[in-house]
């Protein structure tokens, strides 16, 4: 309630008053005969004659006023009040979310390269000839009448190296780099979801070159036939206008996204022009596998292994289940050389018990309809 709709409610209980009497003494009787803003005019007669004056303000005057006007207005001022604390409490929260928001925003360019994608050959090139290549060489394409802009999803199962291959990304083409995860938007931006969106945006488009990656996109562009309709069209609706309005003759701004479940994401989303470039992200080969293995125990003591063993028993595992089998492996030759009170290297050994307690986090079932799956 604002302070002219409460004045305005204020005088419609006042009105109602006029005729009723507000002073009656000894001396005489006061009757309220009309208002001047919130001041009673009371028209006060003597018993040997009669006079005007002006009264106090009305709430002054306890008795003989109607019990049931009082109670009017002190509910009425307690409405007021309390409208005014709601006001000032979430305004409060609005200001806490948006200094959460910025925290929620990751602004980086780490020193990530292709060189450190362990394996997915075949996808680094296919990267390279859709997104890297038209912004390095922007004035080629440009010549063609070909953009260096847009969108481009990479979808996979968790812990294939999408996160991995954004950052190479943003280093290629040596461009700012703004990470969100979505389903931060989605939980810790409720309500400021479409003006946090616009924010991030904006601060792309401050710079010559950006990238925006949206982590778990599914949390954000969910399909809007899924449920909670008014919410997520919000949000869809926003993210859809900024993309729309991308200027790329001043600036350009390249858009990556990463999901395992893009079957959830609005087919909105992913029209011509939007995230209309899709590259699916499979599961490390044999020869990554092994690769992938070197990589993670190169800097550790090594005695005699079979990797390549190892990598066979290894089919089914993403890149991140092989770095914690490394990691658990790590751990277990630690563990003996603090025993042994000296370095123990890892051996053949370490390897397969460490195999015995770290599994595929892969459910094959959703790595089936991932590989088969048509946008």
């Amino acid at each position: 309630m604002t302070k002219q709709e409460y004045q305005s409610k204020l005088l419609k209980i006042l009105e109602s008053m006029i005729g009723e009497e507000v002073i009656h003494d000894e001396f005489g009787l006061g009757t309220i005969i009309g208002f001047e803003e919130n001041i009673c005019i009371v028209k006060y007669e003597r018993f040997d004659n009669a006079k005007m004056m002006s009264s106090e303000r009305f709430f002054q005057y306890n008795e003989p006023v109607s019990q049931s006007t009082i109670d009017d207005i002190n509910a009425l001022k307690c409405e007021y009040e309390l409208t005014n604390k709601k006001n000032k409490i979430q305004k409060d929260i609005i200001n806490k979310q948006t200094i959460e928001s910025e925290k929620d925003i990751i602004k980086s360019k780490k020193g990530v390269t292709f060189d450190d994608v362990i394996g997915l050959d075949d996808v680094k090139e296919l990267i390279n000839q859709m997104v890297v290549y038209p912004f390095k060489y922007k004035e080629i394409y440009k010549a063609f009448n070909r953009d260096s802009g847009g969108g481009i999803l990479l979808y996979g199962a968790p812990g294939t190296g999408k996160t991995m291959i954004a950052k190479a990304i943003a280093n290629e083409i040596d461009a700012e780099f703004y990470s969100i995860k979505c389903s931060d938007i989605a939980s810790k931006w409720y309500g400021e979801s479409a003006r946090n969106i616009k924010k991030l945006f904006d601060k792309a488009r401050s710079h010559e070159r950006s990238i925006i990656f949206f982590d778990e996109f599914d949390s954000l562009g969910s399909n809007r036939d899924n449920g909670n309709y008014n919410t997520v069209n919000m949000v869809v609706s926003e993210l859809l206008s900024q993309i729309d309005g991308f200027e790329s003759k001043k600036n350009t701004v390249l858009l990556i996204a990463s999901t395992n479940k893009p079957w959830n994401i609005d087919s909105a989303l992913l029209r011509s022009g939007r995230f209309n470039k899709k590259i699916y992200i499979g599961l490390p080969n044999k020869t990554s596998r092994v690769n992938l293995l070197i990589h993670e125990l190169k800097d550790s003591p090594l005695s005699k292994v079979d990797l390549e063993s190892i990598s066979e028993k290894t089919e089914g595992y993403s890149s991140a289940d092989i770095v914690e089998l490394c990691n658990e492996t790590k751990d277990i030759a630690i563990k003996r050389s603090i025993q042994m009170n000296q370095i123990s290297p890892i051996n053949q050994k370490d390897l397969i018990k460490a195999l015995s307690m770290v599994s595929s986090t892969i459910v094959k079932d959703e790595l089936d309809r991932l590989a088969n799956f048509t946008l």
